[in-house]
Formats: structure tokens, C-alpha cells, sequence
């Protein structure tokens, strides 16, 4: 992917500056080319109520289309369902001539998108945002990219407050930022323009003429119906789910728009929404599968992301390690002393310390990207699905032991265990938090959509690992002294399901985000 040409002069804070933007040597024509995005028979519901029905849709290639409707009318669905972020029921969908169901990452890496949710990681800065999801795009130079993106938007200056501190209006700006950043041939911009000052809406105005004229396809959603017609060259009036009529801006007045009749240019969608036009599809496609981006690479920047976030928001471990030890130390002056009493009591007090206090922490490995709308940008990201899973694991996983690493030596000061054995019981607890971290992040995916997931995903995970917790604990009780305790056996077990937890959240968890 390259990078953003000749960002530099365009700014969202002031209109009066000259935009640098400029059509690079290769851009394709607006006309005489397949529609940018094309949609046919989309059908999506929410439960029992039917969102989108047999939606049809063409749009130009370099042309700025807008969405009107009541609210209700499809619209956002509409765009998440072209942007992959929902799955739907019946219908395809084309992308610069990419089937979407074949080649999704494909189709993902051309595609620029601004939800209702901004989608910040709000404990990052603002350049660390974009240099994430240019390390997602594996852009050739994303330092200098990043910067043109910003000053593109004209947050160039605060290029290094969190995200979190920003004001709505340029917390906007920093999402169009990253939906421009890889230079995406179709953009979709749900109501972009709520909480720009009209200095900086004016602004937006020109970057959306300005990409247009390079080739852009632009897809935009909006209640604003004088700014609709002006800046856009087709309009398309949805109303229940249906697409009612689309035509060229110019031939649509302000009644119309209210829903007062219908444009005399009227553009019928395709009568039978299972028929694609075989025109769709009739572009040469790059070489090779859906390609995404390394695995790892992208896994371990959503694990370092986390670990920054940790580290300047103090959101999970502070709680994680406290609440651990108030566990331990309840169970310390709550046992008997003795040796017998510590052999038999001791393995389930670590284990129930280690994993009620890493709960909360698990609780939080989805739920807060979700609640920003941060995790729909890395969805909407050409990366490796499995990223998905591994980089929320990985720092699952590492902060449940850094909590094993200070839990195990106070709970062995409290129940006056043997120093040499700390060791053995911190292995045998990194190897089964491996497993318990990887069923804690599937289940918080689960339990994510849920009004009392906090309840919820205690109910979900606990049965869950019990096969795993029953072997590490009978391993802990034989390194502790019990004669009866199998530890080889134990361990073999705690691997296995290991295995097997990784292995069904690497699968599944790209399936339940995307459900």
C-alpha cells in the first residue's frame, strides 16, 4: 500500500489553507468504469426485525454518493454491512470489482471507514493510533505518513496528547484521519460531520471533493440535506430498509428529500436481488488468495497496545493484584496451620486467588476496545483474523502473570510455605493461565453484546475451565507434598487443554466478532 500523496496542505482547522491534495499520475476516471461499490439483494436483520431488504445499489466510481433517510432507515447498517463489519444473510457485494464473501481482506484494505464511534484506543497518543493501523496496512513509510494524515486533519500539534483528551470535534478528525491514512480507494462516513465547527466542516467539504477527484469512491451518511446536495453527485433515499429511488443530486429538490415524492431521474435497482450483473466482476484481480498482513507482527502490536494502555491507564492490573491478595489473605488466616492442612488447602487457595482476581482483567480484554468502537477499526483492518485472538491473549495472558507473580510468594508467606517451591508452583501456574486467558478472552468476545456481561462471563468461563483448574490444582498439591497428586499426569492434562483452548479461540473468536 502506499502512502497518503501530498497530505500536507489540506487541514481540517482552517479552510483558507491551500489543500495539497492532487490526483496521482495513475488515477482511474470516475466515468466509464465499474461502480466502486456495488450491492445486490443485501438483506440484514437484528434479531426478528429485518434492517436491510433486498437493498440494490450502485455507486460511481470517483463520485460522492449520500444516504438519506428518517432515522431507522438502514443507513448506518447499510455501511457497516459494505464496510465487513456485519455479516449479512442474503446478497453480494462488490468492492473496486472485489467480491467481498471471496476476498474480504482484500476488499478491507481498500476501504476507508468513520462510524458513529470514533474507534480510539483513548490511553494512545494520537500518532500511535495512526501508527498502528498503518503497521496493519503495512505502509512503506507510516512515520511520515501518519504525520500528513494529521496534518491533513489539522491535529498535526497534537500529534502526542492521548486520544482520550481530545475534544469531540477533533476526536472526529483523528477518525477521518485514520479512515484517509492508507489512501483507501472507497471511504464511508457515517454522519462525519457531527461536532466539526463549520470552519472545519467546510474544510471536510474540500478533502471529499479533493478525493473524489483522485479516484475515491464516497459513500457518505448524513441527516444534512443542504450539504448533501451540494457536495455530493448522487443521493439515495432509503426508507425501512429499501432502497426507494437514487438519482443524480442535481435532479433531486429539498422536497423530495423530506420524502415528498420521488426525483424524475429515478434509477431502478436490479427487479431480482439474487441476479449480479457478470460487469461486476470483470476487472483483473491482484494474484494470489485474500492475502493478509503477518500474523505476528499484527498480533504482538495489539498486545503492545494493550501493554500501553495498561501501563499510562492503570485500568487492570492495580485492581487484578489487589483483589488477588485479598483473596489470598482471607484464605491465609482462614486455614488451619499445619502441614497436613496446607497440603490439603493450600493448591485451591492459589488457584481460586489467581483466578477470581484475574476476572476483572478478563472482563476487560474485549469489552473495552468494544465500548470505544476501537475494536471495529482493527476489524476493518487487512490483517490475519487470528490477530484477533492471539494479541488479546497474549496480554491477557501476561498480565495474569505478572498477578501469579506477585500472588504466589505473598500467599506463601501466608500459609509459611517453602521458599524453593516457589518456582515450581509459579511454572505450573504460567502454564495454566496460558490456557485460562485464552477461554477468558473467547468468552468475554461472547458475553461483550450482553447488558450484564459482568455477571454473564464468570457464568460462561468457570464451567468452562473446570478441566483445566481441577488437573493444575492437583499438580500444585504434589509439588506442595501430596504423595497421592500425579504432577507429570496433571501437567500433560494442563497442556492438552491448553491446546485446545488456544486452538478454539483462534478459530472461533474471528467468527463471533464478525456474527
Amino acid at each position: 500500500m502506499t502512502s497518503i500523496p501530498g497530505v500536507a496542505g489540506a487541514s481540517l482547522s482552517d479552510p483558507t489553507e491551500a489543500s495539497e491534495f492532487s490526483a496521482s499520475p495513475g488515477s482511474p476516471e470516475p466515468s466509464k468504469s465499474p461502480p466502486g461499490v456495488r450491492v445486490r439483494g443485501i438483506d440484514y436483520r437484528y434479531g426478528r426485525v429485518l434492517a436491510l431488504r433486498g437493498v440494490d445499489l450502485d455507486v460511481p466510481r470517483g463520485r460522492v454518493t449520500s444516504l438519506m433517510g428518517p432515522n431507522g432507515a438502514g443507513k448506518t447498517t447499510l455501511l457497516e454491512v459494505i464496510a465487513t463489519l456485519r455479516r449479512p444473510e442474503a446478497g453480494r457485494i462488490f468492492i473496486d470489482s472485489i467480491d467481498v464473501r471471496t476476498r474480504p481482506t482484500l476488499a478491507r484494505g481498500r476501504i476507508g471507514h468513520v462510524g458513529h464511534r470514533n474507534g480510539h484506543f483513548s490511553n494512545l497518543t494520537c500518532s500511535e493510533n495512526l501508527a498502528l493501523h498503518a503497521g496493519f496496512h503495512q505502509l512503506d513509510t507510516p512515520g511520515p505518513t501518519v504525520e500528513r494524515a494529521l496534518e491533513a486533519v489539522g491535529l498535526l500539534k497534537w500529534a502526542s496528547q492521548p486520544a482520550s483528551t481530545l475534544s469531540h470535534g477533533a476526536a472526529r478528525r483523528l477518525a477521518i484521519a485514520r479512515a484517509i491514512l492508507h489512501s483507501p480507494t472507497i471511504l464511508l462516513l457515517d454522519e462525519p460531520y457531527s461536532g466539526l465547527d463549520p470552519s472545519s466542516a467546510l474544510a471536510l467539504d474540500r478533502l471529499i471533493a479533493e478525493l473524489a477527484d483522485r479516484g475515491c469512491t464516497i459513500v457518505m451518511a448524513t441527516h444534512d440535506i443542504g450539504r448533501a446536495r451540494a457536495i455530493s453527485d448522487q443521493l439515495v433515499r432509503l426508507e425501512a430498509g429499501r432502497v426507494v429511488w437514487s438519482a443524480p443530486a442535481a435532479d433531486v429538490d429539498e422536497a423530495m428529500l423530506l420524502g415528498d415524492g420521488a426525483p424524475k431521474a429515478i434509477r431502478v435497482p436490479v427487479a431480482d436481488p439474487s441476479v449480479v450483473d457478470d460487469r461486476s466482476i470483470d476487472e483483473p484481480l491482484p494474484p494470489g488468495g485474500d492475502r493478509s498482513g503477518p500474523l505476528w507482527s499484527a498480533a504482538l502490536a495489539l498486545a503492545r497496545k494493550d501493554f500501553a494502555a495498561e501501563w499510562r491507564g492503570r485500568r487492570v492490573l492495580p485492581g487484578t493484584i489487589v483483589f488477588a491478595l485479598i483473596v489470598a489473605v482471607l484464605f491465609g488466616y482462614a486455614f488451619p496451620r499445619g502441614p497436613d492442612a496446607l497440603r490439603e488447602l493450600a493448591p485451591g487457595a492459589m488457584w481460586v486467588a489467581l483466578l477470581f482476581g484475574a476476572m476483572p482483567g478478563l472482563a476487560r480484554a474485549i469489552s473495552a476496545d468494544v465500548e470505544t468502537g476501537a475494536l471495529d477499526s482493527i476489524r476493518m483492518s487487512p490483517i490475519d483474523r487470528g490477530a484477533l485472538f492471539v494479541g488479546p491473549w497474549l496480554s491477557a495472558w501476561a498480565m495474569s502473570v505478572v498477578t501469579a507473580g506477585v500472588l504466589i510468594p505473598a500467599l506463601a508467606a501466608l500459609l509459611r510455605l517453602d521458599a524453593d517451591r516457589l518456582p515450581a508452583l509459579f511454572g505450573i501456574a504460567v502454564l495454566g493461565l496460558a490456557g485460562w486467558a485464552a477461554a477468558g478472552v473467547l468468552t468475554s468476545a461472547m458475553a461483550v453484546s450482553a447488558r450484564a456481561r459482568d455477571l454473564l462471563l464468570p457464568v460462561l468461563l468457570l464451567p468452562l475451565v473446570l478441566p483445566l483448574v481441577l488437573p493444575a490444582v492437583t499438580a500444585t498439591a504434589g509439588v506442595l507434598g501430596d504423595p497421592n497428586a500425579q504432577i507429570g499426569l496433571s501437567l500433560v492434562i494442563v497442556g492438552a487443554y491448553d491446546i485446545v483452548f488456544l486452538v478454539s479461540g483462534f478459530l472461533l473468536l474471528p467468527l463471533v466478532l464478525d456474527a
